[in-house]
């Protein structure tokens, strides 16, 4: 018996490497269309990845913070208009330029201030008497007092022989005037108040071409007087240039205050034009760069104005250039490009041949990257060039195609921003990073909320790679302060700001990849370990339903769920979907619980039924339980697990009874005993069938030994093996072999020897 079940396991073995050559042959007539499909994917890919240079932004290798190592000059002339720095430069122009004055003809001016003055001091000397002047004073419209005529009159007459009125009081008096106020000028009250407020300069302009400027400034003795200024100021000039009695000189001095008007008039036309020009001369400055002209020094920090600026010169000489140099970029882009692409899917054509889901998917989310790139590589947003959704694709092909598919689009997509932004490589490092962590460590999250945090722990790497990097290219850190924050924060002009915006926008891929989580498992068919953990909660309504209604299939779950863990994880299969999947494999006895064996009380139910109606009753609990898992949206590898977990097997119980119920001669339909089917199709439905299989048997153990439970264990998966119910698993020998000692070891630790402890002795009641 154990040589001819020893014949038909090297058959079976024999068949089976015979399947696995004609598959290996199968893939090698597959490499040649897999090989043309990636070829064109990648033209394709590099086409919609290049053309926008065409006409779109150019990118360059600079962001907000960079420090220039050389002076970068223009390579030639153009325009650039930049609305802040022109409105800055307005603004100055504005409150600092020159205002425009005309001033009045001197001997016209001497002549209205003076004159009056004169003649009143004649007529005085002649009439000698008050009232007379009074009356002559009323007469001209000089402001004269009673008094003040009193004083003239009697100052003259005091004076001493030799006394010449215009020698001793009429010239000096025009000296003063004309030496010390009207060459310095005087301005109205009201404008010496507004130039004064103002500062800068004025623009004198003197009949008949004379012109002069003049700072306004507290220690400018040059500048113009008010008004008000030059009375006091005529007191203290006369005290030393007229020799007449003091009371006279006050007399004298409030006359001519009281004759005084401006020397100079503000003209508003000539002061607007002068504005205009100035300001068209200022813009021409700024707007018009020269061949050769300096546009960021060595050494300096380039702002976001800064940068578009060089984006103005690059575009200028772009155009410059012609399409010649447009076609050689865009040769040299797609080149670059089509390289990588074409290895990226390549290498995804061997980890994933027969789906091609995932070459589309990758296909989608680096062509999406690619737009975004060439939509955000534009001056005057510079953050948001920062917000690329890499961690979308990776957290996605990491959850639907696994980590080596996964590692291979973010490769190829940091290769694709590296090439589109043109040397910003601390951005693609940073992304490169935190894709990294993100794809080892993401299948291990547990829950859903771990997703986010995941992404928030990527957001700090990447804001770490970032300043590490900003530290090594010589850029300064110190230059945030309370005052320019905010300003650095929307601009990306500091490490940490971009870093910050880094962060945001791992946190957001998360969240998104968190809402994609269904279609990971309806598009691509792959159950995620969050599902999975999420499924082996005992809470769950299935479990907790078999639990109450059918508590030792229940227990039968478990102990399969702990056997199935340890054989998958001895062949290296996913050991949480084996062991989620034996929890779930058999809910569908809840329909009829009491026509299972482990859950009957007594008297068995298919004692009055045909063994054809028991075997129906029991191979539909497959059915049920299928129909239970797809009603509640159970992954579809749990739902292959039950579908699968008896393959093509036979009810032998009820075979055999039918058998021995047949009349003689009468044949019995072996086909009519085996359930449904199909047989399993991966390795952790295979190693859920043998579980199975096994934990049942085991319960018939009258005394397990380690021997008994070695040799039923061995029994139970040759017949597997040689029912050919593991043929489309994908177990070999070998992996049958690892999972049999696995079961032998989980089977010894729960069947294990017990000390018999003794019983207590009874105690005699004492004696008195």
């Amino acid at each position: 018996m154990a040589k001819n079940l020893r014949r038909q396991f090297v058959h079976q073995h024999s068949q089976n490497g015979n399947l696995l050559v004609s598959r290996l042959r199968k893939v090698r007539e597959l490499q040649i269309p897999v090989s043309r499909l990636s070829f064109i994917g990648a033209i394709l890919l590099a086409l919609l990845a290049a053309l926008p240079l065409t006409w779109g932004v150019s990118p360059l290798p600079f962001y907000p913070g960079y420090v220039s190592k050389d002076d970068l000059r223009s390579r030639v002339d153009f325009e650039w208009n930049d609305e802040a720095a022109a409105a800055k430069v307005i603004r100055d122009i504005e409150s600092n330029h020159v205002r425009v004055y005309r001033e009045d003809a001197k001997w016209t001016w001497l002549n209205d201030v003076l004159t009056p003055v004169v003649n009143l001091l004649e007529k005085a000397s002649e009439v000698k008497n008050t009232k007379l002047l009074q009356a002559y004073a009323d007469e001209e419209k000089i402001i004269l007092t009673s008094e003040q005529s009193q004083v003239i009159v009697d100052g003259l007459l005091a004076e001493k022989e030799g006394f010449r009125l215009y020698r001793d009081v009429v010239e000096p008096m025009r000296s003063v005037l004309e030496e010390r106020v009207f060459s310095r000028g005087v301005l109205s009250d009201e404008r010496y108040g507004k130039e004064v407020g103002v500062g800068g300069e004025i623009l004198i302009l003197s009949p008949p071409d004379g012109r002069r400027r003049v700072s306004l400034g507290e220690r400018n003795r040059q500048q113009p007087l008010s008004i008000a200024q030059v009375i006091p100021l005529l007191r203290d000039w006369f005290r030393y240039e007229i020799a007449v009695r003091p009371p006279m000189r006050q007399i004298l001095s409030d006359l001519l205050g009281s004759r005084l008007r401006p020397t100079l008039v503000f003209d508003a036309q000539a002061t607007n034009a002068l504005l205009d020009e100035a300001k068209n001369e200022a813009l021409e400055k700024i707007s018009h760069f020269k061949v050769g002209q300096v546009i960021a020094a060595r050494g300096q920090s380039l702002t976001p104005a800064k940068i578009a600026c060089l984006h103005a010169e690059n575009q200028a000489f772009l155009l410059h250039q012609g399409w010649e140099m447009i076609l050689f970029r865009f040769v040299g882009k797609f080149l670059l490009l089509f390289s990588l692409t074409l290895g990226g899917l390549i290498i995804l054509g061997m980890l994933r041949r027969d789906n091609p889901k995932v070459l589309f998917g990758m296909a989608l989310g680096i062509i999406l990257i690619a737009l975004f790139a060439h939509v955000t590589n534009h001056a005057h947003f510079p953050v948001i060039r920062l917000l690329v959704p890499v961690g979308v694709l990776v957290g996605f092909g990491t959850l639907a195609w696994g980590r080596s598919c996964a590692m291979a689009a973010l490769t190829v997509a940091c290769g694709y921003l590296l090439i589109l932004f043109e040397g910003q490589t601390g951005l693609c490092l940073a992304f490169l990073a935190g894709g990294s962590l993100y794809t080892y460590a993401l299948p291990a999250v547990r829950e859903k909320w771990g997703v986010p945090r995941l992404s928030l722990i990527c957001g700090f790497l990447s804001l770490a790679v970032v300043v590490l990097w900003a530290v090594s290219s010589g850029e300064e850190l110190m230059t945030l302060t309370r005052e320019n924050w905010i300003n650095k924060l929307f601009t990306g002009g500091h490490p940490l700001m971009r870093g910050l915006w880094l962060m945001l926008d791992w946190f957001v891929c998360g969240m998104i990849v968190l809402a994609l989580l269904p279609l990971v498992e309806s598009v691509y068919g792959r159950t995620t370990r969050i599902r999975l953990y999420e499924l082996q909660d005992q809470e769950h309504p299935f479990l907790r339903q078999l639990l109450v209604e059918a508590p030792n299939t229940y227990h039968h779950c478990l102990i399969v769920g702990t056997l199935a863990e340890a054989g998958a994880a001895a062949i290296g299969a996913d050991s949480l979907l084996a062991r989620v999947g034996s929890y779930y494999h058999d809910i569908g006895k809840l329909m009829k619980p009491q026509y299972f064996s482990e859950n009957e009380t007594g008297v068995s139910r298919h004692d009055s039924l045909s063994p054809t109606m028991s075997t129906l009753i029991i191979t539909s609990h497959v059915k049920d339980g299928l129909e239970m898992a797809r009603d509640s949206r159970l992954p579809m590898a749990i739902q292959d697990m039950i579908a699968q977990h008896h393959g093509r097997s036979i009810v032998m119980y009820f075979y055999v009874r039918a058998q021995k119920q047949a009349s003689e001669g009468e044949k019995v339909n072996k086909e009519a005993f085996r359930y449904p089917g199909p047989r399993p199709q991966t390795r952790e439905a295979g190693v859920l069938m043998l579980a199975d299989s096994v934990e049942a048997a085991s319960r018939s153990l009258d005394n397990p030994t380690p021997t008994s439970i070695r040799k039923m264990v061995d029994e139970i998966c040759m017949g597997r093996v040689l029912d050919g119910e593991l043929s489309e698993s994908g177990l070999n020998l070998s992996d049958i072999r690892k999972v049999t000692d696995a079961f032998v070891g989980i089977l010894n630790s729960m069947f294990h020897g017990r000390v018999k402890y003794p019983k207590a002795k009874k105690e005699l009641p004492r004696s008195r």
